[in-house]
């Protein structure tokens, strides 16, 4: 039990340091809803709170994923999103 709450603590910090190195977006993750789940064949995505109550979809995906893409995908999975953050340098 142990060592996965250790792996989750890892995984926690990975994803604060992707969304402050690819999206310019410093957070801190707070609670992990759901880790890693499948939204395609070649996509998954993490929900989770940060430390100011925002909830928060991190979508990546094993080929390139535009951002109709993602809309499409958060859309199915039931959420609306007040905003879209695209990686840092790519147009929106």
């Amino acid at each position: 039990m142990k060592r996965i709450m250790n792996g989750e603590i890892y995984d926690d910090l990975a994803l604060e340091r992707i969304c402050k190195d690819k999206f310019g977006l410093s957070t801190d993750v707070s609670q992990v809803i759901v880790r890693q789940i499948a939204v395609s064949p070649t996509a998954e995505a993490t929900i989770f709170l940060t430390s100011k109550k925002q909830l928060l979809v991190y979508v990546s995906g094993q080929s390139k994923l535009l951002l109709g893409d993602v809309k499409k995908i958060v859309s199915r999975m039931g959420l609306k999103a007040e905003l879209y953050f695209t990686p840092k340098g790519q147009p929106a």
